[in-house]
């Protein structure tokens, strides 16, 4: 947001803000007020008073007091070192940090680094004397930007300066709506304007590029009028004339239909808009242009062809009357009496060659009976003009197409014949199937595409509901078909495209239609068939992917998921039934590469859950959704800080927080783990880099890798430049990988793993102990730091589970490496962790992820432990009993039960039933648990049905707690929404069933 603050302040300094010095000394006073106590620190009374003894005279002391805690705008008293004395209400509140955590910082602490030397520049000028005002932008202690408006006041005593009054105003809400407003304007398709004093003070893109302007600096203070076609200018000053009678006394806006001139002459024809406006104090006129040149040309030249078609039709009927291209007049025998010329020109015989010849001897023989038939039918009736099309054989032996019009003129005495008027359409009919090919099928395979399948799809829905009669949609897509396109490249991805399509084709044989989506996503439709039949097709086409594919000297296997929807069982239209065909083929990839699976109604949450990630994964990143949270690396010696994993999370608009491990399997089969990749590295570096030069101690990033993103051709040139466009040193980047990846003897990507090496980047292998990697891997890759598993620490009590852990510590140390042990959670764990003499730890003990304001924090307090966990302990449901309206039964074995999403905010949601533990239940709610994570929100409306007594129960709900347990099942808390009606009738099913609980 800082780079979007403007003010006639802001100078140089703020725009160019990566050129400032680099080197920027943290005030030494920064690190002596950093204390718990620093409230009670002498020199902060000291000054405090000071200031306050400076303003204190006797007329104005309450009403000083008064405008410092009442004031709206937050208020800092800084010394003259910039340390921060005091603050009011309002400053804590913007700022969200308590007052007894603002004492005693520089008031860098709070400053974004573009802004860092500017404000200094700032406060020095305030020290010496100079009151002033700039923007700035902060972060608050949740991470939120903001922008900030500035007045620094000297504080004088005695002609001395004893500190500096600084006023704030947040201003970020009316940034946002600006940018909004102008992003708007920006990409708006039509013109944008604002007129003052005769002059252009504003304009848009598309207005520029509609006048010959390249850019907006150009034409701002250009005169209007001299873009106004002459002879309109009256015309034009008349209508912004009315424009200021309309806006004040309807407020409307006027309308326009007039001409322009671009900078290059061209005459516009064009629709205005406009409307009165105070802008900056001072009337202008504002509104909007839309270009019609096009459509005026448009309706010129559909009347001139108006004209000209009268007139050839004029013509053409006074110069070929019964004549159209070659004419042929046969007797009713079919014998020619007449050729025209022309006959020689379009098929290569004289006239003189085909009179008394057969009017079919030139016919194709597959045509030849088609046209006797016709011939026979012009005899019958001398009324009727037939057309038909034929094949006629040309003189060079080529076969042509011809449209033919048949007139009976045998009672015509000037004609006495058969009249036969040939035009020549090969050529057009060509053409038209060379459009049809491309509007109709695939350019790489020749297989029909999406636009045919749509076509195909619609004739038989309505075929199939006219004679009631059922089929089958397969939706097919390859399985980590995107591996190959960034491994062996787009070139042999398209090949394995064509041969997996004829492949297919080749397997389910006539009969149906097979088409292709687009990428690597096919298509099937079963003609009235079954799912039986449906199934075996299916299994022929995954027996099929069983044999390798050979290509460019590759043997590449490949798998693929088929989701199967019957009509009309799975959908009754082509919206439901496409949608439903697609989440089958999603839980077929759950299930497992080369499988296949058949929608049914009971497709659960889970399910329906995934396919509507995996379709917002690829706007997550463009939408913000996206964040990083850092976990520290503590050194088991000093307890210092000396590293952080950055974790991504997904903070999804409907599903809330996503965990990685549910999300990242989707962009790896997805092809999006790459950009996403990308987007977690190059935001923990820059963060990393923040903390630096914010005068915070130096410590290692740590990055997780993916095995797609190992193996990207560009994987050593991603990384350096993101490096290098981040400015931060390789030694503080450690890219962790798994074990497994080591398994993967891809000659690309362990040199590029060198390269960064080589670099100064360090790898540490993740979650060591649990995968299958060997010695000499470890040797090889000159891996520098091994991270013990934190599955290790859930039993480190027991002596055989610390024999374990005790071989992986002298493995690691054996082999030089770094060792850091993952999943500390207890005073106890490290206890042992440190019997090992392991350097580095992570895990709850020390600290939970959090966001970068906090471990800005932590990093600032140089020093974090056990106590840090109970201040951020997670949060716990209310106890029941403070919640509970009505009596609970509780279940000594949870009740099976069944659960389905209704709706979601104002859409409804069709899916299946996911099966749930309910441990107890009463009249106005119950509590279950399940393995799927579900967001708490008011706008999500569930189904909960279980079975009570003689009564399977459905009734509508929404969720108002969730609860983690260590298994992976989540607990919820359950609101019935219901009337007193239901709620009366399960109340009595529930008497019942407490009733036969208390006899057992």
């Amino acid at each position: 947001m800082g780079d979007n603050c403007s003010g006639n302040n802001r100078g140089k300094g703020f725009t160019n803000s990566k050129k400032m010095d680099k080197s920027i000394e943290t005030n030494e006073a920064i690190r002596d007020y950093t204390a718990n106590d620093r409230n009670d620190d002498p020199y902060v009374k000291m000054e405090h008073q000071s200031i306050q003894n400076s303003l204190k005279e006797p007329a104005h002391i309450k009403t000083y007091e008064s405008l410092f805690f009442n004031s709206p705008y937050s208020i800092f008293f800084l010394s003259v070192e910039g340390i921060i004395i005091d603050v009011n209400p309002a400053a804590e509140k913007l700022m969200e940090f308590p007052k007894k955590e603002m004492l005693g910082r520089h008031y860098r602490f709070f400053l974004d680094e573009a802004d860092i030397a500017y404000t200094d520049d700032y406060f020095n000028k305030a020290i010496k004397g100079e009151a002033l005002s700039f923007q700035i932008t902060s972060m608050n202690k949740t991470g939120k930007r903001l922008a900030l408006h500035c007045t620094y006041i000297p504080i004088e005593n005695n002609d001395v300066i004893q500190g500096v009054h600084g006023i704030v105003q947040d201003y970020t809400t009316l940034l946002e709506s600006e940018e909004k407003y102008r992003r708007l304007v920006e990409n708006s398709l039509f013109g944008v304007y604002i007129i003052q004093n005769g002059r252009f003070i504003l304009a848009n893109a598309c207005f520029c590029e509609m006048l010959g302007f390249d850019k907006e600096q150009d034409i701002i203070g250009q005169r209007a009028s001299d873009f106004i076609y002459k002879q309109d200018i009256e015309e034009v000053n008349n209508f912004f004339n009315k424009s200021i009678l309309v806006s004040s006394r309807q407020n409307k806006e006027s309308q326009l239909q007039s001409r322009l001139v671009d900078r290059n002459g061209n005459v516009l024809h064009v629709e205005i808009y406009g409307a009165v406006i105070q802008y900056e104090g001072e009337r202008a006129f504002t509104g909007t242009v839309i270009n019609k040149t096009e459509q005026v040309k448009m309706e010129e030249d559909i009347e001139k062809q108006k004209k000209e078609l009268v007139l050839s039709k004029y013509r053409y009927q006074a110069l070929v009357k019964n004549s159209y291209d070659v004419v042929s007049i046969a007797n009713k025998d079919g014998i020619i009496t007449y050729q025209s010329p022309t006959g020689e020109k379009v098929l290569g015989y004289k006239a003189s060659e085909r009179v008394g010849k057969s009017i079919f001897e030139l016919v194709h023989p597959e045509d030849r009976e088609y046209m006797e038939t016709l011939f026979r039918a012009i005899l019958k009736d001398s009324q009727d003009q037939l057309k038909f099309h034929v094949k006629l054989q040309h003189a060079d032996g080529s076969w042509r197409l011809f449209e033919v019009v048949g007139n009976n003129l045998l009672n015509e005495p000037s004609v006495a014949g058969i009249v036969f008027n040939y035009f020549d359409v090969t050529e057009m009919n060509d053409t038209k199937q060379q459009l049809i090919e491309a509007y109709y099928y695939d350019s790489l395979t020749s297989l029909p595409n999406r636009n045919k399948f749509e076509s195909i799809l619609k004739e038989m829905l309505e075929y199939s509901k006219k004679n009631k009669k059922q089929f089958v949609l397969m939706f097919l897509d390859l399985d980590r078909f995107k591996l190959v396109n960034d491994t062996l490249g787009h070139s042999t991805g398209d090949e394995l495209i064509k041969k997996v399509a004829k492949r297919i084709r080749n397997t389910i044989g006539s009969g149906s239609f097979f088409g292709r989506q687009g990428g690597d996503e096919f298509v099937i439709l079963l003609p009235e068939s079954s799912l039986d039949e449906a199934t075996a097709v299916a299994k022929k086409i995954l027996h099929s992917f069983q044999e390798s594919f050979i290509l460019n000297d590759y043997e590449i296997n490949i798998t693929t998921s088929i989701g199967i929807c019957l009509y009309p069982d799975s959908g009754e239209d082509k919206e439901s039934l496409t949608k439903n065909a697609d989440i089958a083929m999603y839980r077929a990839k759950e299930n497992g590469t080369n499988s296949y699976e058949i929608f049914s109604s009971k497709m659960d949450v889970g399910t329906y859950k995934t396919f509507t990630l995996v379709n917002s994964l690829r706007k997550a990143i463009t939408n913000n959704e996206l964040t990083l949270l850092y976990q520290p690396i503590v050194s088991t010696e000093s307890k210092e800080i000396v590293g952080s994993e950055a974790l991504v999370r997904w903070n999804h608009p409907t599903w809330g927080m996503i965990s990685p491990a549910e999300f990242i399997p989707l962009a790896e089969n997805n092809g999006l783990i790459i950009p996403l990749g990308n987007w977690v590295l190059r935001k923990a570096c820059e963060q990393n880099k923040l903390w630096q030069k914010q005068g915070l101690t130096p410590i290692k990033i740590s990055v997780n890798f993916s095995t797609l993103q190992l193996l990207q051709a560009d994987l050593y040139e991603t990384v350096s430049d993101i490096l290098e466009e981040t400015e931060m040193n390789p030694r503080f980047l450690v890219i962790e990988i798994t074990e497994n990846i080591l398994l993967n003897e891809n000659k690309q990507t362990l040199q590029a793993i060198q390269q960064l090496k080589d670099l100064g980047v360090k790898f540490a292998i993740d979650d060591f102990g649990t995968g299958y990697s060997s010695i000499m891997y470890l040797r090889n890759l000159d891996i520098d730091i091994l991270k013990i598993d934190q599955s290790f620490m859930k039993e480190i009590e027991k002596s055989e589970n610390q024999d374990i852990f005790s071989t992986l510590v002298n493995l690691a140390m054996n082999l030089n490496l770094d060792v850091v042990v993952e999943g500390v959670e207890s005073k106890e764990q490290f206890s042992i962790v440190n019997q090992f003499k392991c350097r580095e730890v992570q895990g709850y003990y020390f600290s939970r992820p959090i966001p970068p304001m906090e471990f800005q924090y932590l990093l600032f307090e140089g020093v974090t432990n056990s106590a840090v966990l109970e201040q951020q302990a997670p949060y716990k449901p209310l106890e029941e009993k403070d919640r509970r309206a009505y009596s609970r039964i509780e279940f000594s074995a949870p009740l099976k039960g069944h659960m389905t999403i209704q709706s979601i905010g104002e859409k409804k949601v069709n899916i299946g039933n996911t099966k749930i533990l309910i441990e107890n239940i009463s009249a106005g709610g119950l509590r279950f648990m399940s393995d799927i994570q579900l967001p708490v929100r008011r706008n999500i409306k569930i189904k909960i049905g279980v079975q009570l007594v003689d009564e399977y129960v459905e009734q509508l709900a929404r969720i108002v707690w969730r609860n983690e347990e260590d298994n992976g099942m989540k607990q919820y808390g359950i609101e019935f929404l219901i009337d007193d009606e239901e709620r009366e009738h399960l109340q009595q099913k529930l008497s019942i069933l407490a009733n036969e609980i208390d006899k057992k």
